[in-house]
């Protein structure tokens, strides 16, 4: 089966995490069955959500269907920078525990931009994801 959702992160020199695009759909079952959607809007949307209301960054966000681009803010003070890496990292690490279970349907892309300004795809080099977290189980609240 085709990948067809992805999750492409931007990063920075420093390898903080400066935004994400989400594109596609993972067609793992019908619109609004499709659990692995729902997980991945879940994470991703809160990022968003804990970025304003917890951080107090105000992220450039854009929304279509299939699409959902979040970028920081190009200044930022430190102690904002490390509130949103640990937002936007924690969202990742969830994402990836996804698309470890869901592999045929789920992509991570890392890119590092190394002038530290969010710039158009083609512009970023794929890194790969070196650290995975191992879960042996997920629980339902």
């Amino acid at each position: 089966m085709k990948i067809v959702f992805r999750i492409e992160v931007q990063r920075d020199e420093a390898n903080r995490i400066i935004g994400f695009t989400a594109s596609g759909h993972t067609n793992y079952s019908a619109k609004g069955q499709d659990i692995v959607c729902a997980a991945i809007s879940a994470l991703t949307q809160t990022a968003i959500l804990g970025l304003d209301k917890v951080a107090g960054i105000n992220p450039t966000v854009e929304v279509d269907s299939g699409y959902l681009r979040c970028s920081l803010p190009s200044v930022l003070e430190p102690v904002k920078k490390m509130a949103a890496g640990v937002v936007l990292d924690t969202m990742i690490v969830g994402i990836e525990q996804i698309a470890t279970q869901y592999s045929q349907h789920v992509r991570i892309i890392n890119h590092n931009n190394p002038n530290n300004m969010v710039a158009n795809n083609n512009m970023f080099q794929e890194e790969p994801i070196t650290e995975k977290v191992k879960l042996t189980r997920i629980v339902d609240i």
